[in-house]
């Protein structure tokens, strides 16, 4: 396995995740791969950063750790973009601050990098850390930040995009296609998203290159209770469905196949004889936060 040194970014923007935070970080000083490196990002005010920096300080941590502000626009993408900034590493890795990587995470991803050398991209799923309520439909535990089940049942295949939490990219990549979309992404508590999605799609359209989905390279993503309200949900199934429209008026509708196959699978689902109590449920709330989408992806086409 070639040797490439790794730098892992994680963004945080609230004191309240600062003990998910250090075991974020902790997850990344456990890996089985060595050269490591870790750059938080903290979108907030300079209160927040002397936190964050105070508390990070006094663990001790022994992984390689950089803590640095945002003193641009708050977002996500702007965090992002920072940090990839502040590194030279040859594959720089994304991870969300109320995750945890699986032990082999890192060596998994490069593991890849070293037998597809096309690849520019390397991510794979995301599992619930926690428990999903039993009336969440599989289809929309996108909804949530996680992967159903079967995607540890796959091989390593060629995807349209990477998921926010679990992916990454050559560093020379970024010097070719440019940074993350600022216009996209979460900022504070607008739920607009795509920036991953864009990213991905700008770099195939640009790069003679793949992006490969792993199964192997595992991230648990916390199921936090604020997620699980409803009106968080249906929030978050509007934004989808607006940001794919955005994303469709830039690189034009057939982009959005991905989204078309997942829908398909949604309404076979929906028709499918159902006698129990539990399975209407269900598809009471998978009708519904389909409908959701299909207003926010028409909203958006409105809109832009």
């Amino acid at each position: 396995m070639s040797q490439y040194r790794v730098s892992v970014v994680i963004a945080t923007c609230s004191e309240n995740n600062l003990g998910y935070l250090i075991e974020a970080i902790r997850s990344i000083e456990q890996q089985t791969y060595p050269d490591v490196e870790v750059i938080t990002v903290v979108d907030g005010g300079y209160e927040l950063y002397k936190t964050v920096k105070t508390s990070l300080c006094s663990e001790k941590l022994s992984v390689d750790l950089r803590i640095v502000r945002n003193q641009g626009p708050r977002g996500l993408s702007t965090c992002r973009n920072i940090g990839v900034a502040c590194t030279n590493a040859d594959i720089v890795c994304f991870l969300d601050d109320d995750a945890v990587a699986h032990e082999k995470w890192i060596e998994e991803l490069v593991r890849i990098y070293s037998q597809y050398p096309r690849a520019i991209g390397v991510g794979g799923p995301l599992l619930p850390l926690g428990e999903i309520p039993w009336w969440i439909p599989k289809g929309f535990y996108w909804l949530l930040g996680v992967n159903q089940p079967e995607a540890l049942d796959s091989d390593v295949v060629s995807v349209r995009n990477l998921y926010g939490s679990n992916m990454s990219f050559r560093r020379e990549v970024f010097s070719k296609v440019g940074e993350f979309r600022c216009d996209l992404g979460l900022k504070g508590t607008t739920l607009l998203q795509a920036e991953e999605a864009e990213f991905c799609i700008r770099c195939l359209k640009a790069l003679n290159g793949i992006i490969l989905f792993n199964p192997r390279a595992i991230v648990y993503h916390r199921i936090l209770p604020h997620r699980l309200k409803p009106s968080y949900l249906y929030r978050r199934a509007f934004y989808q469905g607006y940001s794919k429209a955005l994303l469709g008026r830039v690189y034009g509708l057939s982009v959005l196949n991905t989204e078309r196959r997942h829908l398909k699978e949604v309404l076979k689902a929906l028709v499918k004889p159902s006698l129990s109590l539990r399975e209407w449920v269900k598809k009471t709330v998978s009708a519904t936060l389909t409908l959701t989408v299909g207003l926010g992806f028409l909203w958006g086409l409105y809109k832009s």
